[in-house]
């Protein structure tokens, strides 16, 4: 099975994106905006399990609740009380990654740096490292 990806890594996973705009695209490093805090409120672990249908808002108030007093992940909580096994807790890890490449990408569209229509190509180019 693959390495466990925890989002503490997001700031290796973000550095990755920007090399691949840097040597795929052209871009210079310094003017390539970093993903908002915006991202951290629109796509949460608890809401992108939501929209995925692996957790109930009653898993994810019990979750939140049983999480505060240990303070573990929320991801890492939801695996060890058993409502999502860790393949789906990797997986849902994924997309918040995705969506922040997706983010970034579109801060760089209002900035007039990149055409809307490059965002899909960037994307569908890009190769994650290894999870």
């Amino acid at each position: 099975m693959s390495k466990y990806i925890d989002f503490k890594d997001k700031a290796y996973y973000d550095e990755h994106f920007k090399e691949f705009l840097v040597n795929n695209w052209g871009f210079d490093k310094t003017s390539i905006p970093s993903p908002s805090l915006q991202f951290s409120i629109d796509e949460t672990f608890g809401q992108i399990s939501l929209k995925m249908d692996l957790l109930t808002m009653e898993n994810i108030h019990t979750i939140l609740k049983e999480r505060h007093a240990a303070n573990p992940k929320f991801g890492e909580k939801a695996v060890t009380m058993g409502y999502i096994n860790r393949e789906q807790s990797e997986k849902i890890l994924q997309f918040q990654l995705s969506h922040r490449n997706l983010n970034l990408l579109e801060k760089m569209v209002l900035n007039k740096q990149l055409k809307q229509k490059d965002i899909w190509k960037i994307m569908s180019e890009y190769d994650p490292p290894e999870w």
